[in-house]
């Protein structure tokens, strides 16, 4: 215990302790001797940094980490007491260091078996990372896991945090080509408080070039979808969504409702919608 006291001191010595600690941290585990919930949590959180593998100056990382967190699981009456923050240190980590996957196995760890509740910064930081490296299915599983750590859809664009988070998910619907989630989204963030003067789903919309884009096309699929069913209803209320969401329709766009609206005899619709095509 006092080796561990002295390794611990001043954030582990710049991380040049953290080798020491993880061995006397795995020695108690082994011995049964409980590790104190404040000084293993320092240890973890203090042997990360910006370096490759998430290294400070060349020590510690994330490999170090991870055995802490084994070290504290199996030590006696402290499995409970891991705090959330040693958790989502090593998950920043290791989201940039790109392992994507285990960042994700991390979350669950928290919001599965360890019933903690990480923030949405957490959540979107790892969806950020998910989008970035092309992985949609995986941005899905986030979001699943925020939804499990009771996070609801229509609350989460009140944040920036949780528009990021939506943003992301509609950056992967429109890479699966999931038309009605990307809508569904975009819905939930539009029922959003406290975003004033702007709607949420606005918010989310103008987040990013990739996020702006991807509403883009999945509004552009969702009105083509509309039109090869015949449904004029539909593709004019999809048009008429984009606008709010900071969204400029394309000509072709407004030329095909218009087409479908003088098709099924709407010819008010249709007149209504050249006269806001000259506005935009």
């Amino acid at each position: 215990m006092a080796v561990l006291k002295a390794c611990s001191d001043n954030r582990l010595q710049g991380a040049r302790a953290a080798e020491p600690a993880r061995k006397v941290m795995e020695e108690m585990a082994d011995r049964s001797i409980p590790i104190p919930d404040n000084i293993g949590n320092a240890c973890v959180v203090d042997c990360l940094g910006s370096g490759p593998n998430g290294t400070h100056d060349g020590f510690g990382g994330i490999d170090t980490a991870l055995a802490m967190l084994a070290a504290m699981e199996r030590s006696p009456t402290v499995a409970d007491r891991i705090k959330a923050e040693s958790y989502i240190s090593v998950i920043s980590a290791l989201k940039s260091d790109g392992a994507i996957d285990d960042a994700i196995l991390l979350l669950r760890t928290m919001v599965v078996d360890r019933f903690l509740t990480p923030s949405l910064n957490i959540f979107a930081e790892v969806a950020q990372g998910a989008v970035k490296d092309k992985k949609a299915e995986q941005v899905l599983q986030i979001m699943t896991l925020a939804k499990a750590a009771g996070y609801v859809l229509d609350n989460v664009a009140s944040s920036e945090a949780g528009r990021s988070l939506l943003a992301c998910g509609v950056i992967a619907s429109e890479q699966l080509g999931n038309v009605a989630l990307g809508l569904r989204l975009l819905t939930a963030a539009s029922k959003a408080e406290g975003c004033s003067p702007d709607n949420g789903d606005a918010l989310v919309a103008a987040s990013s070039s990739a996020a702006q884009r991807a509403c883009m096309l999945i509004h552009k699929k969702a009105i083509e979808e509309a039109i090869q069913e015949d449904n004029w209803k539909l593709a004019v209320k999809i048009l008429e969504l984009m606008p709010t969401r900071s969204l400029i329709p394309s000509a072709s766009v407004l030329r095909k409702v218009v087409n479908i609206c003088a098709k099924s005899g709407k010819s008010r619709k249709a007149t209504a919608i050249l006269l806001d095509w000259v506005s935009f």
